[in-house]
Formats: structure tokens, C-alpha cells, sequence
């Protein structure tokens, strides 16, 4: 296959056809998020299911958790640490202090 000006296109490159691409990225192996950290998954999904109002996951690429609150809030409000239990007592924190607020 040529370009505008005569050069030969790699095949490999952007235009090539999704089939051609399909069958090179078949053959790589990927590995699967979920076996990664899952301690530590579980962990996020235990503190999500005994905190209402708060969404909870782990970030294994970061490897940090995470919380997002669930309530109306002028701003978005997300809360990150490295162990669920300062994420926890950031959460509580964080709670009491929008709570007179939003009455």
C-alpha cells in the first residue's frame, strides 16, 4: 500500500485495516486486573458496603484507595490514602465537617 506520495505505508501503522491489528493483539497476553492486590480489594469493598454515602475502590495501578462522596456537594469531593483505615478517618472527617452544612 502507497500514501499520497508514492512511500510505502508500514503495516503496521494507523491505516491498517482492524483486522490485521485484531490478530497482533490476540497473540500478546494480558494480565487481568483482578488478581491484582486482592487483599487489598476486598479491603475497599468492605469499607464501601459499612460506609453510606461514600463510594470505595482500590486504584492497583496507584495502589491507593479511594472515596468518593455520594451526597450533594458544591464540589466534587475525593478522598484518596494509602490504607483504608486513614481513608476511613479521612472519610469521618470529611463527613463531619460538610455535615452542618448541608442541613
Amino acid at each position: 500500500m502507497d500514501n499520497s506520495r508514492g512511500a510505502p505505508i508500514p503495516a503496521n501503522s494507523v491505516t491498517a485495516s482492524h483486522q490485521d491489528r485484531a490478530s497482533d493483539v490476540a497473540s500478546v497476553p494480558l494480565a487481568s486486573y483482578r488478581g491484582w492486590d486482592p487483599d487489598k480489594r476486598r479491603a475497599a469493598w468492605e469499607l464501601d458496603r459499612s460506609e453510606p454515602g461514600w463510594a470505595v475502590f482500590y486504584g492497583p495501578y496507584t495502589r491507593r484507595f479511594y472515596a468518593i462522596a455520594a451526597w450533594p456537594s458544591p464540589r466534587p469531593l475525593v478522598l484518596d490514602a494509602g490504607d483504608t483505615d486513614e481513608l476511613r478517618t479521612l472519610m469521618h472527617e470529611a463527613h463531619a465537617g460538610c455535615w452542618p452544612r448541608m442541613a
